[in-house]
């Protein structure tokens, strides 16, 4: 609200006069859809529907941002939306295996992974043998002699 300068009924949108509880609301939804009987095919139109919806949320905070003058913000093309939206495997009963479309795209951006090694000091937790072997313990056994040193010197 005090973000978009909004007044009261800026928001009334989200108000649901016959929704006493959202969280009963929510639950009860779940469980409705959990009932259903649905083929797969159905249950992927209801997944790319619901990506695609995510998606559109998405390019709406976008255009706040850029609105905003955040620097480096930018709505990302309604084309791309549709087209992660709307991915599909060539198999339709291959639907449990087929992946997020948010996670493809997080993994096609994500940097390189590192050694894969603990960094100091948690590596104690489960290697003290390689911790021992940093140059960052050795420095600070050093300062912490320095400390004793001349505290009781």
């Amino acid at each position: 609200r005090r973000a978009m300068i909004l007044d009261g009924d800026g928001l009334a949108f989200y108000d649901f006069e016959h929704v006493p509880s959202a969280k009963r609301f929510k639950d009860r939804y779940r469980q409705c859809l959990d009932n259903l009987s649905l083929t797969t095919l159905e249950i992927q139109g209801l997944v790319r529907e619901a990506n695609l919806a995510f998606l559109l949320n998405m390019r709406l905070f976008e255009e706040l941002d850029v609105k905003a003058n955040i620097s480096g913000a930018k709505v990302r093309p309604l084309q791309e939306c549709m087209e992660m939206a709307f991915q599909t495997r060539a198999d339709p009963e291959d639907a449990a295996s087929t992946e997020c479309p948010f996670l493809v795209q997080k993994k096609q951006n994500a940097p390189e992974k590192a050694s894969g090694r603990c960094p100091w000091p948690f590596v104690f937790a489960h290697d003290p043998k390689q911790g021992l072997q940093d140059y960052q313990t050795w420095i600070s056994v050093g300062l912490l002699l320095c400390w004793i040193w001349s505290r009781f010197a």
